[in-house]
């Protein structure tokens, strides 16, 4: 790299890396927030069946994770260890979510085992790209303050990225039904646009940070640690399948014997359950319980937008004054209240959803520009406990989490559906589905970000230890004693 890693980063070193979360948060909250939605009301896939589909692919994304977070810790090429990976993964990424908003005709059978196979390879190729990419961030630079100014920029173009995965469909798809396009060519179309936005914002960062020099890690790496995963296998077992999964077995058991990651990958299991819960639920909230509009539903779903804007510097502001623990649990805490506040108010006009959104925002924008930087922060924790630095390994984890999350949570959401009555093809559900979806999106909600703020309470690396670990690795880098 032309900065050393404690460096101060530029604006445009800043912005030339947080682009690709453009694409980032397009695709995963078009997936996210729609899919479900998508697969239930245009693709006729009864609800249980349609969170199956989700879940699965989301479970196979925690079987490759690790592998993509293993390999590009040990790859070696000529524009470095994550760009290659980021390159590849983008443009099938834009491909396969293409084909999730493709509806294809068919029986239940024969359109739950196409939309598998997409959602299969769609979390695969989004994973060679998105691991990789949030690795890097961690790469760039390992001063504390600067991690969470680079997570914030991240954060206005994850923003951007949702105003076209999040924000825009229901507008859009509204719109071109006005000029006589069908239900499905709407969604196709939507879809198209957004993956060649997402292609290129990603490509933009590749090219930014090959042309800057951000694809060479040119620090002294630590030597291995004794049954590290570069322990050489018996001779007997070279080339065996489990000689070739060993180191990547042996590396994630010793990550995850780090504490301060193991609390972290609870609060975001349980935050990310109520990113995908709330998230894919109050579409159905605005189109059923308060018989929204497209254009209407994407007109309060800009709330979101507006206060992730205004809410970034207050945090970021909070954190500097404290530290990222301290303020993720204000921003946990008061979330909570107000999430469960809003049952005993009721939601039952536009104005009260904008409300509703304008709480849940302040939760979400804390741990989406906190949290990663905290995982960043672990990286220098491995090293002071194993001697080894395992950036993509420990960036995989918060990839697995995310899949696991959204596992579940889409699982549990089909489930809820399918229990309350839901009927896609109905375009009033009875008063049990509306209540459940209202319970899904308030009452459930509240209870994971309750539990979110309990786990990080947990988490003990303050500014105050961190400090004192980076005093430490820099005695161990001079061949001090510590």
């Amino acid at each position: 790299m032309k900065q050393t890693n404690s460096s101060k980063l530029t604006f445009f070193n800043k912005v030339g890396y947080s682009s690709a979360a453009v694409g980032d948060a397009a695709f995963y909250t078009m997936v996210g927030s729609f899919l479900l939605f998508y697969l239930t009301t245009v693709a006729g896939i009864h609800p249980a069946l349609a969170g199956t589909i989700t879940a699965i692919g989301a479970i196979w994304s925690t079987v490759f994770s690790p592998v993509v977070g293993y390999i590009s810790d040990h790859s070696k090429t000529k524009y470095g260890r994550r760009l290659p990976f980021m390159f590849i993964g983008c443009i099938p990424a834009g491909v396969f979510t293409l084909l999730l908003f493709t509806c294809v005709p068919g029986s239940q059978a024969f359109k739950a085992v196409f939309y598998i196979l997409m959602i299969i390879l769609f979390w695969s190729s989004y994973t060679t790209f998105f691991n990789p990419f949030f690795a890097l961030g961690a790469e760039i630079t390992d001063d504390y303050n600067e991690r969470t100014s680079v997570r914030s920029y991240a954060y206005v173009f994850n923003i951007c990225g949702m105003t076209f995965g999040m924000i825009a469909p229901p507008a859009v798809v509204d719109l071109l039904e006005t000029f006589g396009c069908s239900t499905k060519l709407a969604w196709f179309f939507m879809a198209a646009c957004l993956s060649i936005l997402s292609i290129a914002s990603i490509v933009f960062t590749v090219f930014y940070m090959i042309k800057h020099g951000f694809y060479e890690d040119n620090r002294e790496e630590p030597g291995p640690v004794p049954d590290s995963a570069e322990t050489e296998a018996p001779k007997e077992s070279r080339g065996s399948l489990f000689a070739r999964i060993k180191p990547i077995l042996t590396d994630y058991i010793q990550v995850l014997k780090l504490k301060p990651l193991v609390w972290l990958l609870l609060t975001g299991f349980c935050y990310l359950c109520v990113n995908t819960i709330v998230g894919s639920d109050r579409i159905y909230f605005m189109t059923y319980n308060l018989g929204m509009t497209g254009t209407e539903i994407t007109a309060v779903l800009l709330t979101i937008i507006v206060c992730g804007v205004i809410y970034v510097p207050i945090i970021n502001k909070i954190s500097s004054k404290l530290d990222k623990r301290s303020a993720y649990l204000l921003m946990a805490f008061l979330g909570t209240i107000l999430m469960v506040s809003a049952k005993f108010l009721t939601i039952e006009t536009k104005l009260g959803m904008i409300a509703f959104l304008a709480v849940y925002t302040i939760s979400n924008t804390a741990y989406w520009q906190l949290v990663p930087a905290m995982v960043y922060d672990v990286c220098e924790v491995d090293e002071y406990y194993n001697n080894t630095r395992r950036e993509g390994v420990i960036s995989s984890m918060q990839s697995i989490v995310e899949a696991l999350s959204t596992a579940v949570s889409m699982q549990v959401l089909g489930i809820i559906l399918d229990f309350a009555g839901f009927d896609g093809d109905l375009a009033v559900q009875s008063p049990t589905a509306l209540l459940w979806i209202e319970n899904s999106m308030i009452l459930i909600g509240a209870v994971f970000l309750g539990i979110s703020f309990l786990t990080m309470y947990r988490y003990p690396i303050t500014r105050k230890k961190f400090k004192e670990i980076m005093d430490a690795l820099e005695q161990r880098r001079g061949s001090k004693s510590i």
